[in-house]
C-alpha cells in the first residue's frame, strides 16, 4: 500500500471512529450525555439541611406504591450514586454541627415503609427552603476495599435530575466528601442534568450499580486470564527472538502465525474493555452481570483482532498492529474528552468506588494510551523511512501530537495523571531524539529526567495552591514544607502501594524483571545478529529504548507496582515481536526460493550492504548479492507480502 493512500486511511479511520464514539457516548451514558451540559449549578449556602442516612436502601425499593415520599422526591428533586464508605455521616456532623443528621435502617426484605414514613416526618416538620439529602450506607463494612455505589436523593437545593459535583467529573456520581464539603462550606460546587422520568432516572442509576458490581465481581478472573495470555505470548516470543538458534523453516510457519494471532489477541483485549460498554440500549442488561461483561469483552477482542487480521491479509501485515494500535489510542483519547462514559468502571480502569476525589485517566489507561502511541511513531518511521512526511514527522508532528496527548493525559480539570509528566515526557524526548539519530548520552538522560520531574512537581503544587479540589488533596500537608518534603511525601505514598502490589505475587515480579532484563541486553549488548537488527529497524530502536526508559522510571514514580509497566510491556514487545517475525518470515521465503541455507545475519548483513550502497551511489549492482536477495530486499518493509 502507497504510504499516501495508507495515511488517507489513518485519518478517516480516525474521523470515523471518532464520530462513532460522539454518537455512541449518549449510549454508554443513556440519556444523560455529557455534551448536554449542566442545566443548573449551585454551592453550599447557610440554609438548614437534614441529611437522613438509610442503611440497606437500593434503587429497587423505591416505588410510587411502597414508598411514595422517596418517589416523589425523586421526581422533584435530584438523584445520583454515591461513592462512599460508612465514615462520612460522622464527618459531616464533625465539620457542621447544625446539620440534622438521622440514621435509619430498612426493615426486612428491603421494607422501606417506616423509612418513607419518617422522611415524610421530616419533610412537614423542616422549615419552608430546607435542604433534604437522603443518602444509603453501604451494608458491607467500612474498611471494605470496593463497596457497592449507594442511592442519594437531594431536595430543596434547587437542582433537578443527575447530580454531579466540581470533583467527580461524572453524571449522577458523587462522593461522599461532596456530601460534606457542599453542607459545610461553599467550595464544592453542584451541578445537575437534565433528567428523563423517575422510573427511567432510578433505572438508568440502577444500571451503574450493577455495571459496577458485576465489574468488581468478574475483575480478578478477568484479570489472571488476560495475564495468562500475555505469560504464553511473552514466552512464545521469547523463542523467537534468539536469533542464533537457527530454527528449522517448518517450525517458524506454524510458529510464527500462531505469535501474531496471539500478539493481536493480547493488544485487542485492553481496548475491548473500553468498547464493551459501545452496545444498544436492547442490550444494557449484558453489563448487568458477569457473565454478560465477561461476553462482550471477548465479543470486541475477538472483533478487533478479525478485523486486524483482514487488513494485514489484504494489504500488508504490519498494518494490522497499526489499526490496533490507532483504535486503542482514539478510543481512551475520546473518552477522556467526553468526560469519560466507558470508563467509569472497567477491567483496567479506576472502580467508581476508589477514588474520592476525581482520578481522571488512570494509571492504566495511560499505559496503554503512551505505549500503543509511541509504538505506533516507531513502527511508522521504520514502514516508511523514505516517506515524503517521514522527515516532517520526526521533526515537529511526532512532539506536537505528543504535547496533546501528554496535556490531555495530566492537565487537572482533564486528566490529572501527573505521573505522565515524568515517565511520558522522559519517553517522548528520548525517542524524538533517537528518530534524529543523535547520540544518547547520559547526562542528557538526567537532565531529561531533571527536568520531566520539576515539570510535574511545579504542576502539582500550582494545582496544590490554586485549584480548590487538587488532584492529590493529601499531598496539601507535604506542600507546606517546600518542593523536598512534597517529593518525598509522594514517594512515601508511591513506594506503600507500589511495594505492595510487588509482593502480592513474587513469581510474576520475578518473570516482569527477567523478560525486561532480557530486553536491556538486547539493545545495549546487542548480542549475535542484533547489531544488524537494530541498524535496518532504527525507527523501532528509537520507541525500544524510550520504552525501556519509560518502565524503569514507572517502577519508582507509580503506585501500581509491576501491573502498569507490565501493560506498557505489552506494547513495546508486541512491535518488536512484530519485526521478529518478519526476520523469520523473510528468511524462509529467502530459503525457499533460493534453494540455499542462509542464516538471519548473513541476510541482515546482505541487506544492510546493498541498502548502504543504494544509499551512496543509487541502484545497487548485480553482483552484490544472490539474485532471489536482492528482490527480497527491495520489498523488505513488510517481509511477509
Amino acid at each position: 500500500m502507497k504510504p499516501r493512500l495508507f495515511t488517507g486511511l489513518c485519518i478517516g479511520l480516525l474521523l470515523l471512529l471518532g464520530a462513532f464514539g460522539v454518537q455512541l457516548s449518549g449510549c454508554a451514558t443513556d440519556t444523560a450525555s455529557p455534551n448536554s451540559g449542566p442545566s443548573q449549578a449551585l454551592s453550599g449556602s447557610q440554609t438548614p439541611a437534614v441529611v437522613v442516612c438509610v442503611r440497606g436502601l437500593v434503587w429497587s425499593d423505591i416505588s410510587k406504591n411502597n414508598t411514595p415520599t422517596l418517589y416523589d422526591l425523586s421526581i422533584n428533586g435530584s438523584v445520583a450514586n454515591l461513592a462512599s464508605n460508612s465514615a462520612w455521616p460522622e464527618n459531616l456532623k464533625a465539620a457542621q454541627p447544625d446539620v440534622a443528621l438521622y440514621r435509619l435502617t430498612a426493615g426486612a426484605d428491603g421494607d422501606l415503609s417506616a423509612v418513607d414514613t419518617e422522611v415524610n416526618r421530616l419533610l412537614k416538620n423542616s422549615p419552608l427552603g430546607t435542604r433534604l439529602i437522603v443518602a444509603a450506607l453501604p451494608v458491607t463494612s467500612a474498611d471494605a476495599p470496593h463497596l457497592p455505589l449507594a442511592p442519594l436523593i437531594a431536595t430543596g437545593i434547587g437542582l433537578e435530575g443527575y447530580l454531579q459535583s466540581s470533583t467527580t467529573h461524572r453524571i449522577g456520581l458523587l462522593a461522599g466528601t461532596d456530601i460534606v464539603d457542599y453542607l459545610a462550606s461553599s467550595k464544592v460546587i453542584l451541578s445537575a442534568h437534565p433528567a428523563p422520568s423517575t422510573a427511567e432516572r432510578l433505572a438508568f442509576l440502577q444500571h451503574n450499580v450493577a455495571i459496577c458490581n458485576a465489574v468488581e465481581a468478574s475483575r480478578e478472573y478477568m484479570g489472571w486470564a488476560f495475564l495468562t495470555l500475555f505469560m504464553l505470548t511473552l514466552a512464545v516470543s521469547l523463542v523467537l527472538s534468539f536469533f542464533e538458534i537457527d530454527m528449522n523453516p517448518r517450525s517458524t510457519r506454524w510458529l510464527v502465525p500462531l505469535t501474531r494471532v496471539l500478539i493481536l489477541v493480547v493488544l485487542a483485549y485492553p481496548v475491548s474493555t473500553f468498547l464493551m460498554f459501545i452496545i444498544p440500549p436492547p442490550l444494557y442488561a449484558l453489563t448487568d452481570s458477569t457473565g454478560g461483561l465477561t461476553a462482550l469483552s471477548l465479543f470486541w477482542t475477538i472483533m478487533l483482532t478479525v478485523i486486524a487480521l483482514i487488513i494485514g491479509k489484504r494489504t500488508l501485515w504490519s498494518h494490522s498492529l497499526f489499526f490496533l494500535f490507532i483504535v486503542t489510542s482514539v478510543v481512551i483519547l475520546a473518552d477522556q474528552l467526553l468526560a469519560g462514559p466507558l470508563s467509569l468502571t472497567g477491567y483496567l480502569n479506576y472502580h467508581a468506588n476508589e477514588g474520592i476525589r476525581y482520578y481522571g485517566l488512570g494509571n492504566e489507561a495511560s499505559a496503554l494510551l503512551f505505549g500503543s502511541w509511541l509504538t505506533f511513531s516507531g513502527l511508522v518511521v521504520n514502514r516508511f523511512p523514505n516517506a515524503r512526511l517521514t522527515p516532517h514527522f520526526k521533526r515537529w508532528g511526532f512532539l506536537a501530537a505528543s504535547a496533546l496527548i501528554t496535556a490531555i493525559c495530566a492537565v487537572p480539570q482533564i486528566g490529572a495523571s501527573f505521573g505522565v509528566l515524568t515517565w511520558g515526557v522522559v519517553g517522548v524526548v528520548i525517542a524524538w531524539w533517537l528518530f534524529a539519530e543523535r547520540p544518547l548520552r547520559p547526562r542528557f538522560i538526567i537532565a531529561t529526567i531533571c527536568g520531566a520531574a520539576l515539570l510535574a512537581i511545579g504542576v502539582l503544587m500550582a494545582d496544590l495552591a490554586f485549584s480548590p479540589f487538587p488532584h492529590m488533596p493529601n499531598m496539601d500537608s507535604y506542600l507546606q514544607g517546600g518542593p523536598l518534603a512534597l517529593l518525598l511525601g509522594v514517594f512515601n505514598e508511591i513506594s506503600a502501594y507500589s511495594w505492595a502490589t510487588i509482593v502480592y505475587s513474587p513469581p510474576l515480579t520475578a518473570i516482569f524483571d527477567i523478560t525486561v532484563l532480557w530486553l536491556f541486553a538486547l539493545a545495549l549488548v546487542k548480542p549475535g545478529s542484533y547489531k544488524e537488527f537494530w541498524a535496518r529497524n532504527r525507527g523501532l530502536r528509537a520507541v525500544y529504548t524510550a520504552g525501556l526508559a519509560i518502565i524503569v522510571l514507572m517502577c519508582c514514580l507509580e503506585d501500581s507496582g509491576i501491573f502498569m509497566p507490565a501493560l506498557y510491556l505489552s506494547y513495546l514487545m508486541a512491535g518488536f515481536i512484530w519485526l521478529v517475525c518478519d526476520m523469520h518470515t523473510w528468511r524462509s521465503r529467502v530459503m525457499q526460493a533460493s534453494g540455499k541455507h542462509i542464516t538471519l545475519r548473513e541476510l541482515m548483513r546482505l541487506a544492510l550492504d546493498q541498502e548502504t550502497y543504494r544509499g551512496r551511489f543509487g541502484d545497487a549492482p548485480v553482483n552484490t548479492a544472490p539474485t532471489v536477495t536482492t528482490k527480497v530486499v527491495e520489498e523488505d518493509e513488510d517481509h511477509t507480502r
